[in-house]
């Protein structure tokens, strides 16, 4: 499926996906949003959580959590932006009958409804919209900002990011959804949160803030109060084995200064997490990979009896690894684009080290099970960038409890793991012509 993106849009980044959704999963969700739809609310303001504004006109319908076809549409869409589903709002559907539209806007929240809605969740960082219907005439979705026109299509998405989280939300992003003239539109939008989306939560503790600003609070010190930024990193740093670990940096480069891998705490419950790359992340990766082919190069001589000599060996091919190097510019779309959901893993704040290049492992290379250097690659990632093989190859990965697994990786999916402590390798020849993947290396600061 073709991501076609558009670029130079004010830093805003926005793409549509043709027919990411089939006409029967179209037809099915629409029947369901003409069931029961109620009116469109808008985020609250002030002590309201829900708005109405003659400003969106358009009818709002929830769905069944239940429903297998739902749960389905909601997987693809998680799939497709490599972000967990429990990040994501409840999908809604939207129906526009002739003269509804929907004003100017932005999805993410502004000051006062974030505080209705995000204290705990978050701001909202990427929309997902869907048509699921063609429009006879009008219903157009505009980008006025970015000069940008979206004609309704049955199954495409209109996929854009929002912000990073609070404080870098993008005003480009205003757009609207213009009045339906003949017809209608249907459509279904899911919303992505900073962190785990708790709408209860964001309740209470946006009631409680309320309570103490009545009670003479003044608003920052409640806010302070009641914001938790990340969930995951705030239940961590609480718990009494975490303190900062004493780092030094060398060529700019964090060294984490642990005497022996025995001094390195574990991070996580099992030391490793599969999940898929982020597609933004693996389109430049890919893109990079499939230009640089031809520049790549063998990435050392076995009879030299080098350093990687002692760890990667073919007894098929002379040379059994080959490597592409990195631009400095992807080094920094890949360490921004992985650093939070390794943060979110381990629970801590971590810092880049190392990112080197685009390893393409040949037929019948083994690498000797071994584990990382701990003080510059404590937290990693594998991506998975592309493979021509026979039969799956694994990566043998012992947990911390030293039972071996073995874990396959697909083209655009990667493996997040405790590299100074867990050891790794591939130890069964590879049966197949490669196996493309890259390193990223992180040390936690905490």
């Amino acid at each position: 499926m073709n991501r076609n993106y558009l670029f130079n849009l004010k830093g805003v980044t926005i793409y549509t996906l043709n027919n990411f959704l089939t006409d029967q999963e179209c037809d099915y969700l629409c029947e369901l949003v003409e069931q029961n739809p109620v009116r469109s609310g808008l985020a609250g303001e002030g002590e309201k959580q829900i708005d109405y504004s003659k400003n969106r006109t358009s009818s709002t319908a929830y769905f069944n959590k239940e429903d297998r076809t739902m749960k389905l549409v909601d997987q693809k869409i998680a799939i497709e932006l490599g972000i967990p589903l429990e990040y994501g709002e409840q999908t809604q559907g939207q129906i526009y009958q002739v003269g509804q539209e929907f004003k100017n806007h932005r999805d993410y929240f502004s000051d006062s409804s974030y505080i209705n809605q995000g204290l705990v969740s978050g701001q909202r960082t990427w929309t997902v919209m869907i048509y699921l219907n063609d429009v006879a005439e009008g219903g157009f979705t505009e980008f006025p900002i970015l000069g940008q026109t979206f004609i309704p299509k049955k199954g495409t998405a209109v996929i854009w990011k929002n912000s990073d989280g609070k404080g870098t939300e993008n005003s480009a992003t205003l757009h609207s959804g213009k009045p339906v003239r003949k017809g209608k539109k249907i459509i279904i939008t899911k919303w992505f949160r900073e962190h785990r989306w708790q709408p209860e939560v964001d309740i209470r503790q946006a009631k409680l803030h309320h309570e103490r600003i009545k009670n003479g609070l003044p608003k920052e010190q409640s806010l302070k109060v009641a914001s938790i930024k990340s969930p995951l990193i705030k239940e961590a740093i609480n718990k009494k084995d975490i303190h900062p670990v004493k780092i030094e940096y060398v060529n700019g480069i964090p060294h984490a200064r642990y005497k022996s891998k025995e001094d390195i705490p574990r991070l996580t419950e099992e030391g490793f997490k599969k999940m898929p790359i982020p597609p933004l992340v693996y389109g430049k990766i890919y893109a990079f990979y499939a230009n640089g082919k031809l520049k790549e190069t063998p990435e050392f001589n076995p009879t030299d009896n080098g350093h990687l000599s002692e760890y990667i060996a073919s007894k098929e091919v002379e040379f059994p690894t080959k490597m592409i190097p990195l631009t400095e510019e992807l080094k920094i779309i890949i360490f921004d684009g992985l650093q939070k959901t390794l943060e979110e893993w381990v629970g801590r704040k971590i810092e880049r080290t190392h990112c080197y290049g685009i390893r393409t492992y040949n037929r019948g290379s083994v690498l000797k099970k071994h584990t990382d250097g701990f003080d510059t690659r404590i937290i990693s990632a594998i991506i998975n960038v592309d493979q021509g093989v026979n039969e799956p190859w694994a990566l043998q990965i012992d947990d911390h409890q030293g039972v071996e697994h073995e874990v396959y990786l697909a083209p655009g999916e990667m493996v997040l793991y405790e590299s100074a402590i867990l050891r790794h390798g591939r130890v069964k020849p590879l049966n197949g012509d490669y196996y493309s993947n890259l390193f990223v290396h992180y040390v936690n600061l905490t």
